[in-house]
């Protein structure tokens, strides 16, 4: 009697190896989705290429090809891993917005607070800033549309924080996670520091890169804690995002020197600590468990 064929299919090996390593996996395609494109338009503003991003014709689909690339990512591992059932999963954290009107506040106030702050220290060691724009209406609707804006072209959240960080706090506790994907989150933007001019995703050519690895550092701290106080909330987390984005142009934080940018670090990193020391790093939240999924 001849021993029977076992068949394995084609790709239950590749599915076993992005199961083992999903964290791994994510990570190398949320790069190589971005900074395929992101260093080969550093290459150009340089003339080393005679190619550059842009916002118009077929290059908005690339930009946004660019900055969806972890949100891809994401969903890409997920549907090897956990099938239609943790895609819908994962994507349900978008939809987590009863969250209590405080949260909602501290995702969009918070940042505000902070770079309004930086602003008002940079001025007080004698530097010199545009005066803000009066309060009016044009203004508020004006920052409503930009906050919007920014959250809807976020590609980057459901990816950072909806796959990697409940992986994360699975093996860490939530202070620890934050700060190991801290790193990864600032490697990210890594190229715009590369591209002269600055490129479509900003320009941080002239930012202290220590400075801002500081500072995606403590955001990402008060992204987790975030994120733990909501229940896993992504939306919460894409609106401070947005509002890390939208304030800086109206409290004139984008500085010609370098010291805006470590007073921004500054305030950032104290804020994360107190936040550390005041809700504990093993959870971030006093009300909840650390999110986590194997």
């Amino acid at each position: 009697m001849s021993a029977p064929i076992t068949t394995v299919p084609v790709n239950s090996s590749l599915k076993g190896f992005v199961t083992r390593h999903a964290l791994l996996v994510f990570f190398a395609l949320a790069f190589a989705f971005t900074w395929t494109f992101m260093l080969l338009d550093a290459l150009g503003s340089y003339g080393i290429l005679p190619w550059r991003l842009t916002l118009e014709g077929p290059g908005i689909l690339v930009v946004a090809l660019m900055g969806y690339g972890p949100t891809i990512a994401a969903l890409l591992v997920t549907g090897v891993t956990r099938g239609s059932t943790g895609t819908r999963k994962l994507l349900g954290r978008l939809l987590i917005w009863r969250v209590g009107i405080r949260w909602y506040a501290a995702a969009i106030l918070l940042p505000a607070i902070l770079f309004l702050l930086a602003a008002q220290m940079y001025v007080m060691l004698g530097g010199t800033l545009r005066a803000n724009p009066p309060f009016s209406v044009e203004l508020v609707l004006m920052l409503v549309v930009s906050l919007l804006a920014h959250a809807v072209l976020n590609g980057e959240e459901l990816g950072w924080r909806g796959f990697a960080l409940p992986r994360l706090q699975a093996r860490y506790q939530a202070l620890a996670a934050s700060l190991i994907l801290g790193i990864p989150w600032f490697l990210f933007h890594l190229p715009l520091f590369l591209t002269a001019g600055g490129g479509v995703g900003g320009n941080q050519a002239n930012e202290p890169l220590f400075a801002f690895l500081f500072q995606a550092l403590a955001a990402s701290v008060l992204a987790t804690w975030l994120f733990n106080n909501t229940r896993g909330s992504v939306l919460l987390v894409i609106l401070f995002h947005a509002s890390a984005n939208t304030f800086p142009e109206l409290f004139h934080s984008v500085a010609p020197d370098a010291l805006m940018p470590w007073l921004q670090a500054i305030v950032f990193s104290a804020t994360a600590i107190g936040v550390a020391i005041l809700f504990g790093a093993k959870n971030l939240s006093r009300a909840y468990e650390r999110v986590r999924e194997e």
